[in-house]
């Protein structure tokens, strides 16, 4: 569960002090947390994260991905839904490439930074550590909050030997931002369209496609079981039917759901949702009414669940 640390980096992030993330965690925390993930660079991956080696899109899945025995072995056995191609974790192992893009972002940012804010790490793994290093050396202040020394100790403007935690409650306390609960997020898309690739070519023909998506849009498999009843005329049909039933093997149709519309719109829909239950969280039940164009397409339903009251709510229904 993320910790306060992670909920005042969030905070930071959204109250604009806090530009970039450089993460050498790979825990999948800060993603969880809420922090946003384009303003995220996590240098050794994220052990809930897949990567198509064919045409490159991510996928972020409620369980840790990696499934090989061997350290620089990477693809877990799946395979990517739009183009087949191999699915691989994204962990970084001691003795590998980081990924570029995050580390062209940590050094561009820590090259303009004012400041550079290092919590609990050793300052000893490189490349990380060369940007803290190169920002103090630029004429940036460095701050460094750690237990034990570190090499960039006399870099540093200031060095505070003590628990994370504890610093960011009372750095954001100081500021004035209040440090926000964490709640777990799940964001559920609709859409209502066309069947591709219709083959009786009827135009008439609408289908309902459900999955959920993180922030950036990257999709994320994250129900155990969903299914759906179709409402008509005020009358739910008998028969329950079953869109998703989750295999961790493969994940098949884990992130996108379809099913068969009545031609005649609007429709009502009765979503049971069952999740991983990481958090316990229970069941969920949506009933919404589905319109052509369809307006969770584009601002999917944000579902929070609160693991303190053992509760979900829901915006944007």
């Amino acid at each position: 569960m993320p910790t306060p640390t992670h909920m005042a980096l969030v905070a930071l992030a959204n109250s604009g002090h806090l530009k970039l993330l450089i993460s050498q965690n790979c825990d999948g925390l800060h993603r969880r947390s809420g922090f946003p993930p384009d303003r995220l660079a996590e240098l050794h991956g994220n052990s809930n994260l897949e990567l198509c080696s064919g045409c490159g899109l991510q996928y972020l899945r409620d369980f840790h991905v990696r499934t090989s025995g061997k350290v620089h072995e990477h693809q877990t056995g799946r395979a990517c839904p739009v183009c087949s191609g191999a699915l691989l974790d994204s962990v970084v192992n001691f003795g590998e490439s980081l990924p570029e893009k995050p580390m062209r972002m940590g050094f561009e940012h820590c090259h303009a930074a004012d400041l550079v804010l290092c919590l609990g790490s050793s300052l000893t793994v490189t490349p990380a550590a060369n940007m803290p290093e190169e920002a103090a050396e630029r004429g940036a202040k460095l701050v460094i909050c750690n237990l034990q020394n570190t090499p960039l100790d006399s870099l540093s403007s200031l060095r505070i030997y003590g628990r994370t935690d504890e610093l960011m409650t009372r750095v954001c306390s100081r500021l004035g931002i209040q440090l926000p609960a964490w709640q777990l997020r799940r964001r559920l898309r609709v859409d209502v369209h066309q069947p591709t690739g219709d083959e009786k070519g009827d135009k008439s023909a609408l289908v309902a496609t459900f999955g959920c998506v993180e922030a950036d849009n990257t999709p994320a498999t994250v129900f155990q079981k969903l299914s759906v009843h179709l409402v008509q005329d005020g009358n739910r049909e008998a028969k329950e039917i079953l869109l998703g039933d989750f295999d961790r093997r493969t994940c098949a149709r884990s992130t996108e759901f379809q099913v068969r519309l009545p031609q005649s719109l609007p429709c009502k829909v009765t979503l049971a949702m069952t999740f991983m239950g990481h958090y316990g969280e229970p069941g969920l039940k949506l009933t919404l009414c589905l319109t052509q164009p369809c307006r969770y397409a584009k601002q999917p339903i944000l579902m929070l669940f609160d693991p303190r009251l053992q509760r979900w709510s829901c915006e944007g229904v």
